[in-house]
């Protein structure tokens, strides 16, 4: 069975994962193609608010660098960003400033000046009011220590694991083909190798240099090269709450949201784990890179399983496949049978009802499928329809 690994006593910092490197992620440029497409549909909505506001002298130079700013965190909070909000705010900020100048003539700098207040303010209140949300509803729930006690934590609501670093398949391909080239020395890891003249220099760039385009892809993409990372596996209430408010992600249950107010709590009183990457320096899950939940079903002759749902964030394929095999070494060992989760609870991208083998393999159809580019989501075969049988 598979044991926790404890964090290192010194409590030194550990290598950082920087995962922006592994081209099985988002591109760079994806990214900020992405991004950019986002700003201009935030920008589209300022510029319909000014023209509603309606203000003689106030153009969009004024307004679009201090709005900007509140409706990206408004969007990556998934709250409604539209027209009448950036009115709302640019009114507002008239107010303060005919206030604030006593009688004398207004400038349009003078709102601008305001309108950074009153932006300020109100994404300090929407941070406020999530972090509300998440305490609240943690507070609820505050003992969870019964929860898989005896299948899986035995004492502490927190299980920490080294996630196994994968052994690569193409390094010695790489130092074969590089060392007839007259490199040496090569450290895969670091990811350098000396040239002929002795100098280090970037793996990446000596295969880019002799035009080793297939061995270059897969360095690129090889998952041996991520640096150490560990699992935390929890059944903590604030933990499962905040799994996606103020992260790097995006899901339909941010804190404060009608589905977290809805089925969070079925989620907790059911009993569903988390599970997150973290650097091995965060071990509370401050600045996760990655996220799973961990649904009950249930079997009255079996009992319950849990079943991972699709990761979110920033990993590659050791996350999900490690925390499955935690769980199929503890909470799902030698379960088999159809399975099925209260519908009281927020179903992700699979179906109510699972079916567990004997070979640990669980099957269910799929409800939502990867988004394109992907950034997060599990790996399915080419061709997958909704409703279509997936394996995990």
């Amino acid at each position: 069975m598979l044991a926790p690994t404890p964090q290192d006593a010194d409590g030194q910092a550990s290598p950082v994962v920087d995962t922006k490197n592994l081209a099985v992620f988002r591109t760079r440029r994806t990214a900020a193609d992405l991004q950019r497409k986002f700003h201009e549909r935030i920008r589209r909505h300022i510029t319909n608010g000014l023209k509603a506001a309606n203000i003689a002298g106030l153009g969009p130079d004024h307004v679009t660098e201090p709005l900007l700013e509140y409706g990206v965190a408004r969007s990556k909070k998934r709250l409604s960003v539209d027209d009448q909000d950036f009115t709302t705010m640019i009114r507002k900020a008239q107010k303060a400033a005919h206030r604030c100048a006593c009688g004398k003539e207004v400038t349009p700098q003078d709102i601008r000046n305001q309108l950074e207040m009153v932006s300020e303010i109100a994404a300090s209140t929407l941070e406020e009011s999530e972090d509300r949300a998440v305490n609240d509803m943690a507070g609820r729930f505050v003992d969870r220590s019964g929860i898989f006690e005896q299948e899986l934590f035995q004492g502490p609501n927190r299980l920490y694991f080294d996630l196994p670093q994968g052994e690569s398949l193409i390094a010695p391909q790489i130092d074969e083909a590089l060392g007839a080239l007259g490199y040496t020395e090569m450290d895969y890891v670091e990811g350098t190798i000396k040239n002929a003249y002795g100098d280090r220099t970037k793996i990446g760039k000596a295969l880019q240099k002799h035009k080793l385009t297939d061995l270059y892809d897969q360095f690129q993409k090889d998952e041996a090269r991520a640096d150490p990372a560990v699992v935390m596996i929890s059944r903590e209430a604030e933990d499962v709450a905040r799994m996606s408010t103020n992260r790097d992600w995006k899901t339909c249950i941010v804190a404060g949201s009608h589905r977290f107010n809805r089925h969070m709590p079925e989620d907790l009183e059911h009993g569903m784990l988390v599970a997150y990457l973290v650097r091995p320096n965060d071990p509370e899950a401050h600045e996760p890179m990655a996220v799973m939940n961990l649904k009950p079903y249930s079997n009255d002759e079996q009992g319950t399983i849990l079943v991972p749902n699709r990761p979110y964030g920033t990993s590659d394929s050791r996350f999900p496949s490690f925390v499955k095999e935690v769980i199929d070494a503890t909470v799902n060992r030698d379960k088999t049978g159809t399975f099925t989760m209260p519908r009281t609870m927020l179903s992700d991208d699979l179906d109510y009802e699972v079916e567990r083998k004997a070979d640990g393999t669980i099957t269910s159809a799929i409800t939502m499928l990867p988004p394109e580019p992907k950034q997060t989501g599990r790996v399915v075969p080419e061709g997958t329809k909704l409703g279509d049988k997936i394996t995990i």
